[in-house]
């Protein structure tokens, strides 16, 4: 995003899981990317 902040969304290997990687630069937008990507992840965006 044009602030640096970014969502990854990762399957496991080993694990039946997806893993969710989030960075910016507040706490609070860092929660919203990880509800984001658990959103995106159950389809309930």
């Amino acid at each position: 995003m044009k602030d640096g902040s970014w969502l990854g969304l990762r399957p496991s290997g080993t694990e039946a899981l997806v893993r969710i990687y989030a960075e910016s630069p507040t706490a609070q937008k860092t929660a919203a990317l990880n509800e984001a990507g658990k959103k995106i992840m159950t389809g309930k965006f």
